[in-house]
């Protein structure tokens, strides 16, 4: 409708802006009046506008015939299950979480010539949960299958928690554990504990049963059991020490096989899985002219002295009450001298001991065959040898200039063997016999091909693992004092009394001549294991050697100047008188520990 001022002519209109307004989730358009500019729209995130069915850009005009919609964006819910194993893949633990969605609403705004569109939350959108097959089917997703447990899985999707919960546990195997040999006897072996340290000093009396006495059981261990991971995965038990208890001599064994029982009456031992009972030979007084050597397959109990030029061979154990002077003990196992050894040869665990020096030299023998074996391929590939060389004169050839050191390798073996005749099986004998025969002097020669050496030293190796098998529990030799003697065991050597003067002592377990105010003096002491001696040389200068495999350690309270200490390889000549030793290899190095007295 046209407005006329008092004159009666058209008045015109006042310039007006348009406006766009919101109200109840609508947009509402106003148009301009006049010249005035068009409503602006933009908006903010989480909403698309759409003018004339396409959607706008930013900053656009309208009017009251632009036909606008949009489009909120919804926030939908999310939800997560974390599924973790643990490193050992006996464990899996799961975290879930929920997350509620949300859809918006246009919030209301006031007419403006620039309206800027926003929305605000409306309504939440409710997270659906986990159903129980939807988790489970997500362990399996992730490699889970065995061990679930479904109470938990329960618990994790209806009230999850901050923390990962355990959702699958898998069986640990039941390792299985050692069968066990319990003695019925007191087992002499096993040294006295004084003051929580092992006394090794401690003799005690020969232990004797009757026929009928039970002297070992066969305890089984526990059978294992394999056990499974969350992923379904075997996991293997440990294996443990089967055992078989064996009847030795004068022993039988119940028909179930795990009790032993004595049939005669003697001194009990357990050698690794054997029971035997040895007869004992007892001497009520010296052994000399009157008694004559004794030689016994059981022990010998010496209740006086071994006099000069006597000699005591047994089976099993020695023991002497008194001295033995220039004499002679050969025993199978323990040797015990209540009192002095003087110029006497004293062997403990004879057997075994001949055994160990064989395994020594038949192994050193086998590695130089694999040596030379690898040179002598080398050279024929590279023709550095003439073409018409057979391979045994190859091999000879590489001995002589390269590999002389196998020379004196036989020979120590056929000395060995020739000692030990008596001891040793034909396949043994046979086995030196060729070993002598085709590797000393003009032998190799006789070697067709290179393969022979690798032959020899396959067989050599299966003699090692035989002789290894045999060996039986280390021998230990006891006395009061020695002096001008040598003593050779696979065991330990303990001198308890006043120490060892100008003696050779050789064993491959410890050497201990540790009691206060005993001296070690002149002689070679060599030990597998350790050495401990209270004083070592003395202050005159007597040249005393001590020696022991790489990984031992050799102490002493005191040595004196000349006193030579090996460990492994590396050897240390002492200059002067020294206190509280200790000598041991540290990365190949030998380091000497001491202090001035």
């Amino acid at each position: 409708m046209k407005r006329l001022d008092d004159s009666g002519a058209v008045q015109k209109s006042p310039d007006k802006n348009g406006e766009a307004e919101i109200r109840g989730g609508n947009i509402i358009i106003t148009d301009p009046e006049g010249s005035g500019r068009e409503a602006v729209l933009s908006w903010g995130n989480g909403i698309t506008v759409f003018l004339d069915e396409r959607e706008a850009r930013q900053g656009i005009n309208v009017n009251g015939s632009s036909k606008i919609s949009f489009k909120i964006d919804t926030v939908d819910p999310q939800r997560t299950l974390d599924i973790t194993i643990s490193t050992d893949k006996l464990k899996a633990f799961a975290k879930v979480s929920y997350t509620d969605g949300q859809r918006f609403k246009l919030k209301d705004k006031a007419p403006t010539d620039k309206l800027t569109i926003e929305i605000v939350p409306d309504e939440k959108i409710e997270c659906p949960k986990y159903t129980l097959d939807e988790a489970k089917q997500a362990l399996v997703k992730s490699g889970v299958i065995h061990g679930i447990n479904q109470e938990s899985l329960v618990q994790l999707i209806e009230r999850p928690g901050k923390d990962p919960i355990e959702v699958a546990t898998g069986k640990k195997p039941v390792d299985e554990t050692d069968d066990n040999i319990v003695l019925k006897f007191d087992d002499t072996r096993k040294f006295t504990e004084v003051n929580d340290r092992v006394d090794y000093y401690s003799i005690g009396k020969v232990t004797a049963v009757e026929p009928g006495d039970l002297l070992a059981e066969l305890i089984a261990g526990i059978k294992g059991e394999i056990g499974v991971d969350v992923t379904g995965k075997e996991i293997p038990f440990k294996k443990a020490k089967r055992l078989i208890l064996k009847a030795g001599k004068g022993v039988h064994l119940s028909r179930d096989g795990l009790q032993a029982f004595a049939d005669i009456a003697g001194r009990p031992e357990l050698k690794k899985d054997t029971v035997n009972v040895h007869k004992i030979y007892e001497v009520e007084k010296d052994v000399d002219l009157s008694t004559g050597n004794i030689e016994f397959i059981g022990d010998v109990v010496v209740n006086g002295n071994i006099n000069e030029g006597m000699k005591v061979k047994a089976g099993s154990s020695v023991i002497v009450h008194g001295n033995v002077t220039g004499g002679e003990i050969v025993a199978g196992g323990d040797v015990t001298i209540m009192k002095n050894a003087i110029s006497s040869k004293i062997i403990a665990g004879s057997v075994d001991y001949f055994k160990h020096n064989l395994i020594d030299i038949l192994s050193d023998i086998s590695k130089v065959l694999m040596s030379i074996f690898s040179a002598a391929s080398a050279l024929k590939v590279t023709g550095k040898v003439p073409k018409i060389y057979k391979d045994g004169q190859i091999i000879k050839l590489l001995i002589d200039t390269k590999y002389n050191n196998l020379n004196g390798q036989i020979t120590t073996l056929r000395n060995i063997l020739q000692e030990n005749r008596e001891n040793l099986d034909m396949d043994t004998l046979r086995m030196g016999a060729l070993l002598v025969k085709f590797f000393s002097g003009n032998g190799p020669v006789l070697l067709e091909s290179l393969s022979d050496l690798k032959t020899h030293a396959e067989q050599i190796d299966n003699m090692i693992e035989t002789f290894k098998d045999e060996l039986k529990n280390p021998s230990n030799i006891t006395v009061m004092y020695i002096q001008n003697s040598e003593l050779s065991t696979t065991g330990n050597i303990v001198i308890k009394g006043k120490g060892c003067h100008t003696s050779d002592l050789n064993c491959r377990g410890d050497v201990l001549i540790e009691v206060k105010g005993s001296v070690t003096r002149g002689g070679n002491i060599a030990a597998g294991g350790n050495i401990k001696v209270y004083e070592l040389g003395s202050a005159s200068g007597a040249i005393t050697t001590v020696s022991t495999g790489k990984d031992s350690t050799i102490t002493c309270a005191i040595a004196h100047a000349n006193s030579v200490i090996k460990v492994g390889e590396q050897a240390m000549r002492l200059d002067s008188s020294v206190k509280n030793v200790k000598a041991f290899l540290y990365k190949g190095e030998l380091i000497v520990e001491k202090s001035k007295i």
